[in-house]
């Protein structure tokens, strides 16, 4: 089991994968990797003021803002205190990952893509484009009416 990364911003679910990379260590007897990288939030990879929107943008208009911007090399480590891990970590073929649901449930506003959180969605696109991953799960509500971004290589 290599190395991953997260980015988690809840500080329970931060303890949550730790706790679960323990497991898989303690259960496959494969120690050989130290504990995964946590990084405090999915947008803390890019840099400061790209998502600081003036109001009225599109999500189709923020994501082609993002789309251009930088993603940073290297981010604060929750797991490894003071220290700024790399945010690229080890190539990966498929990335499993949960995103906000409150623009996307039911019980929310309803804003779907146009609201707050779809900022995480696609902060997460552009870091998996980069990265050229190959399969991408996304878990979210039965309700996400999200828009395709891009097509892969």
């Amino acid at each position: 089991m290599a190395s991953r990364l997260a980015k988690e911003k809840d500080p329970a679910c931060q303890q949550l994968i730790s706790e679960h990379v323990l497991w898989c260590k303690k259960t496959t007897g494969f120690h050989h990797h130290r504990q995964p990288c946590i990084h405090p939030d999915q947008l803390a990879g890019f840099p400061d003021g790209t998502f600081a929107w003036q109001g009225g943008e599109s999500f189709l208009q923020r994501a082609r803002i993002v789309d251009k911007s930088c993603l940073k090399a290297t981010c604060q480590c929750l797991t490894h205190p003071g220290d700024e891990c790399s945010l690229w970590g080890p190539t990966v073929d498929i990335c499993t990952a949960g995103i906000p649901c409150t623009d996307q449930s039911r019980a929310g506003p309803g804003l779907y893509e146009e609201g707050a959180t779809s900022d995480v969605f696609i902060s997460h696109a552009k870091y998996n484009i980069e990265r050229r991953t190959k399969v991408i799960i996304l878990e979210n509500v039965s309700d996400c009416g999200g828009q395709k971004l891009s097509e892969g290589p």
